[in-house]
């Protein structure tokens, strides 16, 4: 039996749930494995992380010196 694949439309619904948003993908990477979406996930997750703590940060900094 073959593996599940997940296709752009699919991986930008989920992707979008989990952060409450829209996330634009490559059409022309998918479809990928079920495995290959959840690295990236993982992977956009990181980024996403950092991304908020590093807004996070600058918000704090700003707002010590009003």
């Amino acid at each position: 039996m073959g593996q599940k694949m997940v296709d752009v439309y699919e991986a930008q619904l989920r992707l979008g749930k989990k952060w409450g948003g829209f996330i634009d993908l490559a059409p022309e990477q998918f479809p990928i494995s079920e495995a290959e979406y959840t690295e990236l996930e993982k992977e956009l997750d990181n980024s996403l992380e950092r991304i908020y703590a590093a807004a996070i940060e600058v918000l704090r900094r700003k707002g010590g010196k009003r």
